[in-house]
């Protein structure tokens, strides 16, 4: 992308603070014509008051030299007050716009790019960008004005002294040109390694367990050692390219100071011109030469940002998968056919596809997304991370409102794939997901999900307190409702034990907790979202039996008033579903409630039987001898308490 591209994209962020940013060129403005003035004063000094001897006349002019200097100096701090508050929420504004795309991205993005590299550009990239971009343009203004006030104050004072002392500038230019390319090049190798080496310690510190258990903490150094080094020779390269690019412009003054010092004072000598200005035009010289040293600076330091720039908007170029829907469904609950009436209140909205705080959807309002017929329904869906690698094939079922859907099948068939296709966390590569006839892919993504509550094998805890974590699921719950929802993923009375209770922190990924313990309270954050649909996704399969079955328990009374989507290997927990998927290879293989699937000879009830073989083998030291006769058997003594089972099948 062309570097003007980037930069203009870069500068739409300031159009929101245009009027402060007025406000910081017309300071600018100001500051660069007052700071024209002091020469004038250095000229008039030297070739009138001390030539005239007059006390009155130069204690006058040193009062207005000091009121000069303080009126600069509050200007100054106005106008860098401004400046700052302008960059830095311009910095606030890209880094939260980067934030907000990015938590659109699927999880195939974040699977395929390492986090230390996100981080690295949200932080690294946008600083570079603020610290270049935001802050060279805003100079910028100050920079040229101060640059042609000073070019016209020196072809006022002597032309030909400015043509012959500006001469060699085009030597300046050339250097630049053929330095130019190779700085925006350097830069980027040295963003990207320091994306490496966030990469590398975020992993270092996050497996920090593994390091140490595996003896590697030496091997680890090493290899930041080694990035260490990267990072010190791509340094010195663009230190040495910078150096050339900002080290000719500086020999370039010297050499025209130099000049104008010699051939100026050659005119002095002369009569051709006063030693006042000679002064004036030495120190106009250095005026002028102040800002261009600025602009070569901004020039350098945009090529450098140049890998920045195009860092950051590689990932805001990045495309998410799952496009964004349109179709906004009648906000109403079951039953309700003419307008809305909001619970506990009696105003009636009459349009129910105008939003507003009394119709807004969201978790709240559960069941806002279902009409009449409640129903969610694959049709023929298949689905490929890759493509030639089917991992769902053309799968068909309806799940009813208030039914409760369990997929069992063995490691890989496809079950929390099919997870994620319902949280839309993928779409179908083939076939659809309609909810009530609308094919899912049409409804606003917030939408849907605000319908949704999911509790998983590997839920993620954040490094906050027991009670927030669980809140998370349903901000500005109450104390209480948080408990009742901890009660019911069997975790209050753990909770109330530890000494700091519900304000107790979790750790950096619930570390501090063990992984039964993490699992409950993630439980507990899906039970508070209270939603229409829940989706349980091995969500007890760290628990032990008898926490397993209280927990069960609790959920048979909520499950009666919602859909539930179980995904489990235990198959005495989906005793009750009204209907069982059997996945394996990506296809199902047999459904049913349970009793009807034990009595098929099939995977389901070898799975059954794997299930009470493991049960017995734990609690009573023992393996059951196989049942051989093909009729339905109750296995006696059996710990898991599934019920008959039909021999001869293994």
């Amino acid at each position: 992308m062309p570097l003007s591209c980037e930069v203009r994209k870069t500068l739409s962020y300031l159009l929101p603070y245009r009027y402060r940013i007025l406000a910081v060129l017309g300071l600018s403005l100001l500051s660069a014509l007052l700071s024209l003035v002091a020469p004038l004063l250095a000229k008039f000094a030297l070739d009138e008051v001390f030539p005239s001897r007059r006390q009155g006349l130069l204690w006058g002019l040193a009062a207005l030299a000091l009121t000069l200097f303080l009126l600069l100096y509050l200007l100054g701090a106005l106008h860098r007050y401004l400046h700052a508050q302008v960059t830095s929420q311009v910095l606030a504004d890209m880094r939260l716009s980067l934030y907000r795309h990015l938590q659109g991205l699927s999880p195939r993005f974040y699977s395929r790019t390492k986090v230390g590299e996100i981080l690295s550009r949200i932080n690294g990239d946008l600083a570079e960008v603020q610290g270049i971009v935001t802050d060279g343009l805003l100079n910028l203004t100050t920079q040229l004005l101060t640059l042609v006030g000073a070019v016209g104050f020196l072809l006022y004072l002597n032309p030909r002294l400015f043509l012959i002392s500006a001469s060699l500038l085009p030597l300046g230019a050339l250097s630049l040109k053929r330095l130019r390319p190779r700085v925006p090049q350097a830069a980027r190798q040295i963003r990207e390694i320091h994306a490496q080496m966030g990469s590398h310690l975020l992993e270092t510190f996050t497996g920090i367990r593994c390091v140490q258990a595996y003896g590697k903490e030496v091997e680890e150094a090493q290899r930041l050692e080694g990035e260490n080094r990267a990072l010190i020779r791509a340094l010195l390269r663009l230190q040495v390219l910078l150096s050339l690019s900002g080290g000719v412009p500086g020999l370039l003054f010297s050499l025209t100071a130099l000049i104008a010092t010699v051939y100026g004072g050659h005119l002095v000598m002369k009569g051709e011109m006063t030693l006042g200005e000679l002064a004036a035009f030495i120190a106009y010289q250095g005026r002028a030469w102040a800002p261009l040293q600025g602009l070569v600076g901004l020039h350098l330091a945009l090529q450098r940002a140049r890998a920045s720039l195009q860092r950051v908007y590689e990932l805001f170029d990045t495309r998410p998968e799952i496009e964004e829907g349109f179709e906004r469904s009648v906000p109403r609950r079951p039953g309700q056919k003419a307008g809305i009436r909001d619970q506990g209140s009696a105003k009636t909205i009459s349009n129910p596809w105008q939003l507003t705080p009394d119709n807004c959807l969201g978790p709240a309002l559960a069941g806002d997304l279902w009409t009449d017929r409640n129903r969610i329904e694959l049709k023929e869906v298949s689905f490929s991370y890759e493509p030639g690698e089917t991992v769902l094939a053309e799968l068909s079922f309806v799940i009813s409102r208030g039914g409760t859907l369990a997929i069992v099948g063995p490691s890989g068939a496809g079950k929390s794939t099919l997870c994620d296709l319902l949280l839309r966390f993928f779409d179908p590569t083939a076939g659809s997901i309609e909810v009530d006839g609308r094919d899912l892919r049409s409804l606003p993504l917030s939408e849907w999900r605000g319908q949704l509550a999911l509790a998983g094998q590997e839920d993620f805890l954040f490094h906050a307190s027991i009670a927030e974590n669980i809140e998370y699921g349903r901000s500005g719950a109450s104390f209480e409702e948080v408990v009742s929802a901890a009660r019911a993923a069997a975790i209050h009375e753990f909770i109330s034990g530890l000494p700091q209770g519900y304000a107790t922190p979790v750790g950096e990924r619930g570390t501090r907790l063990s992984e039964g313990q993490r699992q409950r309270i993630t439980l507990a954050r899906a039970i508070l979202r209270d939603p229409p649909i829940l989706i349980l996704d091995e969500a007890t399969s760290s628990l032990d039996r008898p926490t397993e079955k209280q927990i069960h328990e609790a959920l048979r009374a909520l499950r009666r008033e919602r859909t539930t989507i179980v995904i489990t290997h235990r198959l005495s927990s989906i005793r009750e579903a009204d209907q069982i998927l059997v996945l394996d290879g990506g296809r199902i293989v047999q459904r049913g409630r349970h009793e009807a699937l034990l009595r098929e000879k099939g995977l389901y009830r070898r799975m059954a039987w794997d299930e009470q073989r493991r049960r017995a083998e734990e609690e009573r030291g023992e393996t059951p001898i196989p049942i051989a006769e093909p009729r339905p058997t109750q296995w006696e003594g059996t710990p898991s308490g599934m019920g008959p089972l039909v021999g001869g099948d293994r």
